[in-house]
């Protein structure tokens, strides 16, 4: 069962191996300067509804307030599954069929809408809404786990990336960076398309730069466009392009 422990501007839900419940959730703030452990959720602006029935996500994407509905019994299912993965292994976490995203992507995106570029850009706005966090367990999350709890690392966040563009049909690969000097292995998306900027190739065709990371607090997303790489000194490594066949 799910136990709840509340502070001061911020609800801490603590998941044992035996979960089987969600409590109502109450509006809390994610303080990024943290740290989490397996099980704890840090959501920035979640909430449920009247009867506890639904999770209700708000964004502000432009000038629209967007609501996104999830199943809680969904979201503690994919909760309870611990998944560990190294960066080669991510392409296999990508869901593009998950019906909560599909209805993300088309009620509150509107994507499809005939111009893939600019529906990529649009789904990395989305991704961006969603706090950097690190995990220090390398727990792989899955979309809707990202989306509920309003942050990931890059693992997750590539993955949530991944699973929306795979879902609008937009082409694209995981760029899987090496770890050097003094930094971490790192990933991110790479989008195929009529873009400008940095590039990685494979199989003859160019993978756009996409960073996914880089949010560091709510409503003041990463500004990273498809293009743009945060470190040109990864042009020199032997990055890896992944690719995502559906």
């Amino acid at each position: 069962m799910h136990k709840k422990i509340m502070h001061t501007g911020i609800s801490f839900i603590i998941a044992s191996l035996a979960a089987v419940g969600l409590n109502t959730l109450k509006d809390s703030y994610y303080n990024p300067g943290s740290r989490y452990d397996i099980g704890e959720s840090f959501p920035y602006s979640r909430k449920t509804d009247k009867d506890g029935s639904t999770i209700v996500r708000t964004f502000e994407i432009g000038s629209k307030i967007h609501k996104i509905y999830i199943d809680p019994d969904d979201y503690i299912l994919k909760k309870g599954y611990r998944r560990n993965a190294g960066l080669e292994e991510i392409p296999g976490y990508t869901d593009p069929d998950d019906e909560e995203l599909i209805e993300l992507l088309k009620h509150n995106l509107d994507i499809p809408s005939g111009n893939k570029e600019e529906d990529a850009e649009k789904i990395m706005d989305f991704v961006h809404r969603h706090v950097y966090v690190p995990d220090r367990y390398n727990h792989v999350k899955t979309p809707i786990e990202t989306i509920v709890e309003g942050c990931g690392d890059c693992e997750d966040l590539s993955i949530l990336a991944g699973s929306m563009l795979a879902a609008a049909k937009i082409d694209f690969a995981y760029i899987a960076v090496p770890a050097y000097e003094d930094k971490n292995a790192h990933i991110l998306v790479g989008i195929a398309g009529d873009f400008k900027g940095e590039s990685f190739s494979h199989k003859g065709k160019k993978y756009y730069a996409a960073e996914t990371t880089g949010t560091r607090w709510p409503g003041k997303p990463a500004g990273w466009k498809i293009g743009q790489l945060p470190d040109k000194s990864w042009k020199t490594l032997d990055v890896k392009v992944l690719e995502y066949s559906q």
